[in-house]
């Protein structure tokens, strides 16, 4: 659930030692934890816990996991900050430095997630289906079967849009959690750059980020990954690549 992306042509990649530390810690309610390798770190999850979101208990998980971060000496910073500095290849290397990203647009980034984030000063990247956000309930029956879950519901634009005006970014996803690794090459092209201009057009504003379902780099094919670098600046993934 959690990634940790490096950077490298384009590309944010995972590091695997820090990822299992930290959901270790998560799955435990943060108990014993090693010290965490000093640099630049994104971590990427979807929501807080997997379950029907409950706003009082995971506001408390999710307080509990960014006080523990902290307990273990990280910094949080901007995601345009760790973009910066992580594209520029004069990475930060004094500290333990997190930003922070959300895939899909469930209603608890922007009910729970994003509220406790800007009390630590500071933003996210949320990744968005825009195809999920104010959607059908029919289609949230099909989306909900495509990922392999059913707890959650998603933001409605207007919570988008007042993300996007309190100074977090919004990112692309594909269409509709489309897995980027088949022969159809149309549809890929459809679901990646019509993803882009429906959040252009509501927002008003370039969409540069990035992440395809699923991650890793098995589930996107080379046709895929060049469409992707010529419509969008960053792109990120959650393995070694």
């Amino acid at each position: 659930m959690m990634r940790i992306p490096s950077y490298n042509n384009n590309i944010f990649r995972i590091n695997p030692y820090l990822r299992r530390t930290l959901r270790g810690a998560y799955l435990k309610f943060f108990g014993n934890i090693l010290p965490v390798q000093k640099g630049i770190h994104i971590l990427n999850a979807h929501y807080v816990q997997t379950g029907f979101t409950d706003i009082e208990k995971d506001t408390k998980i999710f307080e509990m996991y960014l006080e523990n971060l902290k307990d273990i000496g990280s910094k949080f910073i901007r995601i345009e900050e760790a973009t910066k500095y992580v594209t520029s290849k004069n990475p930060l290397h004094d500290k333990c430095y997190i930003a922070f990203t959300f895939d899909d647009g469930y209603e608890e980034e922007y009910v729970i997630i994003a509220p406790i984030l800007e009390r630590y000063n500071t933003n996210a990247a949320f990744f968005i289906n825009s195809n999920y956000i104010s959607s059908s309930f029919n289609y949230q029956q099909s989306y909900n079967k495509r990922v392999a879950l059913n707890t959650k519901k998603p933001m409605t634009w207007k919570h988008v849009i007042d993300l996007h005006h309190r100074g977090h970014i919004i990112g692309g996803h594909t269409l509709d959690h489309y897995m980027l690794n088949t022969n159809d090459n149309k549809e890929i092209f459809r679901q990646i750059v019509e993803d882009k201009k429906n959040i252009e057009d509501r927002l008003g504003k370039n969409c540069n980020y990035f992440a395809w379902p699923y991650g890793n780099s098995r589930y996107l094919s080379k046709e895929a990954l060049d469409i992707c670098l010529n419509y969008y600046k960053y792109i990120f993934n959650s393995d070694n690549w």
